[in-house]
């Protein structure tokens, strides 16, 4: 009734409130808001949504069950039946038990929770730890350097200046690994922020070409660019983008035996967006592993190899955070033996008109 007393229960209902029937359940029920809801003043709630709607839908409270007043959870839709004169004379409805739901829910926000707690805490160790690797290293290359260039005098043996070359490349190394685990420690704590700029896409891979150029001469590897006028210009942090290309060149070059070719070209894609393509005639990823190169700090071992390549396992993954950040994807396509294309689409939001080259298809 609207005053909150009990009219009907279907068997459902009395088992729900834990009586055996239906006349010893109506017969101990006075007063719904005080008794059957936890919060008493889910009850008017309750009666002003359906004075305002005619109906409530799936309209969720705490209850007790009647008969041994254990809290549970249910979810109600119900509608109010009229008299002749228009004025309600009663509601009538549908109850839900939704205990176990509840607390699914309750479960699913307390693991979510532990997760975000567990990123925070791994980003900002991260975070430390590289800052305080970052220092001494620094200090390794700069001490390294001036003892090369014989700032104080000479050396004196030159077994040194090889040992020295050695300190360098490896302070590099470590340097390098150091920033990349920057980088995915402020991706994984939502930091990293774009400062976009207008560049050209040539200009993009012509900065990357010559950081590349002789490693790859280094491995007998060719590398060849291309870029066609009238593209348009991008709105895009270029610093992020030059790192994304590099990356991608950087393991191009890497995974491409002697006499192979690797090329970076740009154009423009249906939609309006404009990707850049590296493709090389490399050793290739098998089929399984296109998307666990993307995870962090995940290292394929090459066909026949003993032990993966030299890296860190982060250049993909940051480069595919770095392209999404901007709106795009990064997408691989392989052949084992037969080499490997990596694709960076930026939507056509990152784009501004320029003179025209019609799209390229695909």
């Amino acid at each position: 009734t609207i005053d909150g007393r009990q009219l009907r229960a279907n068997p459902a209902l009395v088992r729900l409130n834990g009586f055996d029937d239906e006349a010893e359940m109506i017969a101990a029920v006075r007063d719904i808001a005080r008794e059957w809801y936890v919060d008493p003043r889910r009850r008017d709630a309750f009666k002003r949504a359906i004075a305002r709607h005619g109906r409530v839908v799936d309209f969720e409270s705490e209850i007790y069950r009647y008969k041994t007043r254990e809290r549970i959870w249910i979810r109600e839709t119900a509608w109010k039946i009229d008299g002749p004169d228009g004025a309600p004379l009663f509601y009538e409805g549908i109850v839900e038990e939704i205990t176990a739901e509840k607390a699914a829910q309750a479960e699913a926000r307390r693991a979510r929770r532990e997760v975000e707690r567990a990123h925070a805490a791994k980003a900002e160790f991260l975070a430390n730890i590289s800052h305080e690797l970052r220092t001494p290293l620094n200090a390794i290359v700069g001490f390294a350097e001036v003892m090369g260039r014989g700032t104080f005098g000479p050396i004196g043996n030159p077994r040194y200046e090889a040992y020295l070359g050695l300190i360098r490349e490896s302070a590099g190394h470590l340097a390098a690994l150091v920033e990349d685990v920057l980088d995915l420690s402020k991706h994984e704590a939502g930091k990293v922020e774009l400062a976009d700029e207008e560049v050209d896409a040539g200009s993009l891979v012509a900065a990357v070409i010559p950081m590349l150029e002789a490693p790859a001469r280094a491995g007998g590897v060719s590398l060849d660019s291309d870029v066609p006028a009238g593209l348009p210009a991008l709105r895009v942090d270029r610093r992020r983008m030059v790192q994304v290309l590099l990356n991608l060149l950087t393991n191009a070059v890497k995974f491409t035996p002697p006499g192979g070719r690797v090329a970076i070209a740009a154009r423009r894609v249906e939609g309006g967006g404009l990707a850049f393509e590296v493709a090389d005639t490399g050793i290739g990823i098998p089929a399984g592993d296109l998307e666990r190169v993307f995870e962090p700090f995940v290292q394929l071992r090459a066909a026949g190899a003993a032990a993966p390549r030299e890296g860190t396992g982060l250049g993909l993954p940051l480069a595919r955070r770095l392209v999404r950040l901007h709106g795009g994807t990064l997408t691989l396509a392989s052949e084992v033996g037969r080499g490997t294309t990596a694709r960076a689409t930026l939507p056509a939001s990152r784009t501004r008109r320029a003179a025209t080259i019609p799209p390229a298809a695909g």
